[in-house]
């Protein structure tokens, strides 16, 4: 486009590459919320094209000003600014690094485009004073990115959008250089956006708070802001925009190494100990792994730079002695190259160039320590492999994400090789046992494969759940691992328990413990239609119900996830039964000020499986003890709970002259609450007074005018009582069952003593007239005990073979009384004979 003098116009809108769905939704999603300024992340798999969305995002927020990304490295450097230099978003280009090559990938793209590198502070300073409109980048890397801020601070201006690639990069302590790059003081931009595929969440509390507060962690919003878009390599793979995958672990046997080593004169041991034996191990994993999936392109990643040169130099030694045993090889020429941190952009690019396109049509291996793992594209790779160590788990998913990158020459399917040294045979062909009884398979090599699968389950939700489900299954039946995770053992190996052992060594390693408590109350559950586990009951080895316990604790206490918290809720598990109790009770209550009006509710009254009285009695003591929570206080105060427990001699004596006129004696039940004044409780707490010399002549008087009972044993006779003459109400008869409780009774034991107490006079006429009103049948029926019957006194007669130390002078029994349990049967002793 032209301006009216005929220049050309700087700020005219680049034509840039079309955007996929998923880039076009998160981009959309960042630039809306980055408009006016702020921070965001934008989270997508490895290999989904998010340096071409931080393009696009740059050319929609920003026409005129400095555009700054910050990479964790001088190849991602390279990389980024062939893609700016290859869409023509930015008029003026400068790197801030050390290494002068990176512009080559410019310059490549187009010649016309130069781009600076520099890591002086006045160079930046006046690439930022520039007075000619449109927008410029800056590509830094992390570690240089305070010298850009400062410059930016010097030349009095800010970046109008900082985009900071591989964000994890930036996590850790605060105290670095690094950290600059999210300060505003040290760094002035007026948006930030963090891309990643692996976002670092450092290590929280139980509180979810960071531990250290000198750490940066991605979940810190005042830092790194929200989350904007999220695109996860499960559902890119499952999208086709990725490759799938499968992990391939190798056995490779001790006999092996030492021969091959024989026979190529290496020594087992060097310098560092082992790294020859582990080399080698590695070497015949990749060469069995790629002649039978057909890998061309092959990435390593070993364990230091020694290493790593080593496997490249060596490789091809390896390779002549398998072939020369008939070993099966790849087809084509082996072409073996090394990276590493100190090479050159252009180095790399030379073994990069071989995996992209294996000369004379053959198999390229290129090794490498770390420098592939963070944001470089290398989209031929057919698979990685891994030396046998522990690794983190970031930096597992994204040396994967270097095989999951689709190419046209590629398999379709990326291999994660796991080399595994195994012990040999015993003679007998038996695979040797420990005192233990655990296998020689039981090695540290198994962790590794452990700890890759726990790393990537970590970013595929998909594998997740395989490997979960394959946990559950195999509590109850074979342990099966997930298709995509495949075993390759030498002969003699693969016997049925040595494969069982291993599964289940790894799904235990992949997976969490929770899953085997889990299956045991799945199991239950299939079993009894039920999760009501009694004390004490084992499942599948497990306490079930201690379990349980566990797993409302941590519900209450806010620490059980989502998905694991449906699980339970599915199988039918109340988390949380005091809550479910409390919701039971109010609502109760709630049905019951409906149809009445009041809380005033009797002793004993049930209302959907509540008992109502006790229910509203125990919250009115956790109110007075300050443990009900004030949202349940207000909501019993909402329908006319009255808390109030302490009254006035005045207030009370209304509440028992009221309950006196409406039932005409002071037997108030428990839970009798009259204007606000629990009756039951105020007239205890005058029996109180009257033991202790309290109260008042007048007012015991005036007590006793009512029927006040004084004697407590008297009370609690006509509390049970009431229950008696419900129960009566409700049945019609007096025909209780043995044992049953009604309303906190035991009312057949109840009667019994009842007519006891009749039968010997301890009744007052009250309590006999009372009685006699429901229809009482005072006979007493029985072996133990008859009505009429005198207690017997005098000697016991003597029984064959007793003892007889209890016989005084005379023969006459020292003891006080016989207990009745002891008296004879009635056939021997009929009612009115002499013993």
């Amino acid at each position: 486009m032209r301006s009216a003098t005929g220049t050309t116009d700087r700020r005219e809108r680049p034509r840039l590459p079309d955007l996929r769905d998923y880039q076009t939704a998160g981009g959309a999603a960042a630039v809306s919320a980055l408009r006016t300024g702020g921070r965001g992340q934008y989270l997508s798999a490895c290999g989904t094209g998010k340096t071409l969305v931080a393009v696009h995002a740059a050319v929609e927020l920003v026409q005129d000003g400095p555009v700054v990304i910050a990479c964790p490295s001088l190849g991602l450097i390279a990389q980024t600014l062939a893609v700016w230099a290859h869409t023509g978003a930015a008029q003026d280009l400068l790197a801030v690094c050390s290494d002068a090559t990176v512009r080559d990938a410019a310059v490549r793209v187009t010649a016309q485009l130069a781009c600076d590198v520099t890591t002086d502070t006045a160079v930046i300073v006046a690439f930022l004073r520039r007075s000619a409109p449109g927008r410029r980048l800056i590509l830094t890397t992390h570690v240089s990115a305070h010298l850009v801020g400062a410059a930016l601070a010097a030349a009095g201006t800010v970046s109008e959008l900082l985009v900071i690639d591989e964000a994890h990069e930036t996590t850790g302590r605060v105290d670095t250089d690094v950290a600059a790059i999210h300060d505003d003081d040290r760094f002035p931009a007026r948006r930030r956006l963090y891309m990643t595929a692996t976002p670092r969440i450092l290590g929280t509390d139980r509180r979810g708070r960071v531990d250290d507060a000198a750490l940066l962690s991605m979940d810190d919003q005042k830092v790194f802001g929200p989350v904007l878009s999220r695109y996860s390599t499960a559902r890119a793979i499952a999208d086709g925009w990725l490759d799938d995958y499968r992990i391939v672990a190798v056995g490779i046997t001790n006999r092996e190494v030492m021969q091959l080593l024989h026979a190529t004169g290496r020594e087992a041991l060097n310098d560092d100990g082992l790294a020859t034996t582990r080399t080698v191990v590695l070497q015949l994993a990749l060469i069995r792994a790629a002649a039978e999936f057909g890998l061309r392109r092959m990435l390593v990643f070993d364990t230091g730079i020694e290493a790593s040169r080593e496997f490249a130099r060596t490789l091809p030694t390896t390779v002549r002695a398998v072939e020369a045993a008939g070993g099966e090889l790849p087809p084509g020429p082996l072409t073996t190259g090394h990276v590493d941190g100190q090479q050159t952009v252009a180095q790399r690019r030379i073994h990069l160039e071989h995996l992209t396109a294996p000369p004379q049509d053959g198999w390229t291996v290129v090794s490498n320590v770390r420098c592939l793992s963070t944001g470089v594209d290398v989209p031929a790779v057919d698979g990685v492999a891994f030396a046998g160590q522990r690794r983190a788990t970031i930096e597992v998913i994204q040396a994967v994400g270097r095989a999951l990158r689709r190419s046209v020459g590629g398999s379709g399917t990326a291999t994660i090789l796991l080399p595994i040294l195994l012990p040999d045979l015993v003679p007998d062909g038996q695979h040797r046992t420990s005192d233990s009884g655990t296998t020689d398979a039981d090695l540290g090599a198994w962790e590794t494969v452990c700890q890759i699968l726990r790393a990537l389950r970590a970013h595929d939700e998909v594998l997740g759940d395989e490997l979960d489900t394959r946990r559950r299954s195999a509590c109850t039946g074979r342990a099966e691992l997930p298709a995509r995770v495949l075993l390759r053992l030498p002969d003699g190996y693969a016997t049925e328990d040595l494969v069982q052992h291993i599964t289940l060594r790894i799904l235990e390693g992949t997976t969490s413990d929770w899953l085997v408590g889990y299956t045991a109350l799945h199991a239950f559950h299939t079993r009894h239609g039920h999760v009501r586990v009694p004390t004490g009951h084992r499942e599948h080895d497990i306490w079930l119900a201690r379990w349980i316990g566990q797993q409302r604790a941590a519900a209450k206490a806010g620490h059980l996830p989502a998905d694991r918290r449906q699980l339970l809720t599915n199988l039918g598990l109340d988390l949380d039964p005091y809550e479910t109790a409390w919701q039971q009770g109010l609502a109760a209550a709630t049905a019951f000020h409906r149809e009445h009006g009041h809380l005033n509710v009797p002793t004993g009254h049930h209302r959907d499986g509540v008992d109502l009285a006790a229910w509203l009695l125990r919250r009115r003591g956790d109110y007075q003890r300050g443990t009900l929570t004030p949202a349940r206080a207000a909501a019993l105060t909402a329908i006319g709970m009255i808390w109030k427990t302490k009254a006035t001699w005045a207030e009370g004596f209304a509440a028992a002259q009221a309950f006196h006129r409406e039932h005409g004696h002071l037997r108030a039940p428990n839970g009798t609450i009259i204007d606000g004044i629990d009756v039951h409780h105020w007239l205890t707490m005058r029996r109180v007074d009257v033991r202790e010399g309290r109260l008042t002549a007048a007012n015991r008087a005036r007590l006793d005018a009512m029927g006040m009972i004084w004697n407590l044993r008297e009370q609690q006779w006509w509390e049970q009582f009431a229950a008696l003459e419900r129960f009566h109400a409700r049945e019609g008869h007096l025909r209780a069952r043995t044992g049953d409780r009604h309303d906190g009774v035991v009312l057949s034991r109840f009667m019994l003593k009842m007519r006891k107490d009749h039968d010997e006079g301890r009744l007052t006429a009250d309590q006999i007239a009372a009685a006699d009103a429901l229809g009482m049948n005072w006979q007493i029926t029985g072996r133990r005990y008859q009505p009429g019957r005198p207690r017997r006194a005098g000697p016991v007669p003597r029984q064959p073979g007793r003892a007889l130390e209890h016989l005084g002078p005379l023969g006459t029994d020292v003891r006080r009384d016989v207990p009745e349990r002891l008296a004879p049967p009635d056939d021997r002793h009929p009612p009115g004979a002499p013993p």
